[in-house]
């Protein structure tokens, strides 16, 4: 499992993951990259911290469950990609900003 921690995660170029990825809080970004969720992955986007996208893109192959209670902020041009056969199962009312 993959936990980043209520910091910054920093990707340059493409960071694949392809097991269980769970997101509690804090920034993925840098250098324009891209978290890929790969196909059979899950994203799980929980807790009550904030969570950023700075400069970077975040490709849904697989499951992304996002139950997190506080809002995902896009910054300096990051993006949602859900490609074929991806899934954004969205179990909040959370913002996106």
């Amino acid at each position: 499992m993959l936990t980043p921690p209520g910091g910054t995660l920093r990707v340059t170029g493409v960071l694949v993951a392809t097991e269980t990825y769970s997101w509690s809080g804090g920034t993925i970004g840098g250098n324009s990259g891209v978290t890929h969720i790969a196909s059979g992955a899950t994203l799980v986007g929980g807790g009550t911290i904030q969570k950023i996208l700075n400069n970077h893109t975040l490709e849904i192959a697989g499951t992304v469950t996002w139950t997190s209670g506080n809002s995902l902020d896009f910054q300096n041009d990051a993006s949602l990609s859900i490609v074929a056969g991806g899934l954004f199962d969205m179990q909040t009312d959370a913002d996106f900003a």
